[in-house]
């Protein structure tokens, strides 16, 4: 193929991911109200309600990442962060729980092998993927695929879900020592679920408990979750899931932090306090400080989307990524995390007594991104990890971003 012919390729289906993120924006857009009428309820229950998850699967967000050619909306990580955000602005919960699914399920349309997919996503079906890859479960390799087993925490938006992806270590029974690992894909009907999530913050995501009894599982439904082979799907899956994980955990605090801005003003336009004059937003020690937290914001948000958009051109054009562009997965979202979180507890404070009355939507932002923070995916042993190569790419010039 030509490059002329390449290039035309290229710009439609640019100009097609690029409705399709207008489409779901203004879907999002529609339901917003009704995310937020339902998030007390969500709270209470501990899940996401009935009619938030069935006006999303109307508005098809979950498959937003999933292929264009396989019936989903086939975005750029780029543009799903932009949905992502929309969605949790209206409320964290609906937002993160959404972030699972979206996730696990583009996750398993790209790296299952041809029967599981058409098993899977054949007949035009558009599963619900939810779960929990991290490998704390065990796998033993046998003829055809793997004996597995294990107890798995935090599986988000699960109770909604069709099918359960699990990480498991593979066990060397060799004594070679040699680390690998398999994430399975089992319907929900093989899977034990339990009702056990009761938290602070975050209480509407429905992140629960959940076992798999010891079972076989056919190869064609695992991969290797530290070093995945995309089996169709495009450059976009060759990052690997950290890349959708720390995508997707970064625009849910995005949309706490946009809430709690939009929510802090409401209070600060119409409250005063003792010792101010007018209202607290005519205070200039407030208007300061809100000027800072808004560019706070904006950098968070531009970082996130330069960050992918760099690592996408990348695979796109056939270029291997350096460490320093793996590990930006990770540093990126962290240090966005512990920025949003200064924005959150800003607004909080500011807002006084209607931070604290519940219901808040103040209060909250400060509960959920409280509880955003505690992931392992934000610990600073990221940066740690990150800082040879970071500090490698410094030395030698090739820093992104930044004019030689």
């Amino acid at each position: 193929m030509n490059a002329s012919v390449t290039s035309l390729a290229a710009l439609a289906d640019h100009a097609r991911r690029t409705d399709a993120r207008a489409g779901l924006l203004a879907a999002v857009r529609a339901i917003a109200p009704l995310i937020e009428r339902e998030a007390e309820q969500g709270e209470e229950q501990g899940n996401v309600t009935d009619a938030v998850v069935d006006a999303m699967k109307k508005a098809r967000l979950y498959w937003m990442l999933v292929p264009a050619e396989f019936g989903g909306s086939g975005l750029d990580i780029c543009s799903a962060v932009d949905v992502l955000t929309a969605v949790s602005r209206a409320d964290a919960s609906a937002g993160w729980s959404l972030m699972a699914i979206v996730s696990g399920t583009a996750i398993a349309s790209a790296y299952v092998g041809p029967a599981a997919f058409k098993d899977m996503f054949g007949g035009g079906r558009l599963p619900l993927v939810g779960g929990m890859l991290a490998p704390t479960g065990k796998a033993w390799e046998v003829e055809g695929g793997f004996e597995v087993e294990g107890k798995y925490s935090f599986g988000s938006g699960c109770r909604h879900a069709d099918w359960f992806a699990s990480g498991t270590v593979i066990v060397d029974e060799t004594g070679a020592g040699k680390f690998r690992t398999a994430g399975t894909f089992l319907p929900r009907e093989r899977v034990v679920v339990e009702s056990n999530w009761d938290v602070m913050g975050l209480r509407g995501t429905g992140s629960i408990d959940y076992q798999v009894p010891r079972q076989f599982v056919a190869r064609d439904y695992t991969f290797d979750v530290m070093a995945p082979v995309a089996q169709r799907g495009g450059p976009m899956f060759e990052l690997g899931i950290l890349a959708f994980a720390g995508s997707g955990h970064t625009a849910v605090v995005l949309g706490i932090a946009q809430r709690a801005m939009e929510e802090v003003l409401k209070v600060a336009t119409v409250k005063t306090r003792p010792g101010y004059s007018g209202p607290i937003a005519d205070n200039t020690l407030f208007r300061e400080q809100f000027a800072f937290q808004d560019a706070a914001l904006r950098a968070a948000m531009a970082l996130i989307q330069s960050t992918y958009a760099e690592v996408q051109r990348a695979v796109a054009a056939g270029e291997k990524l350096s460490s320093a562009q793996r590990h930006s997965y990770r540093q990126t979202a962290i240090w966005a995390h512990r920025t949003v979180s200064d924005i959150v507890r800003f607004c909080f404070n500011w807002g006084g007594a209607q931070s604290i009355r519940n219901p808040s939507a103040l209060g909250r932002c400060l509960r959920d991104m409280s509880v955003g923070m505690q992931h392992v995916l934000i610990d600073p042993i990221g940066l740690v990890d990150a800082g040879p190569a970071v500090m490698k790419a410094w030395q030698g010039g090739t820093v992104q971003g930044l004019p030689r």
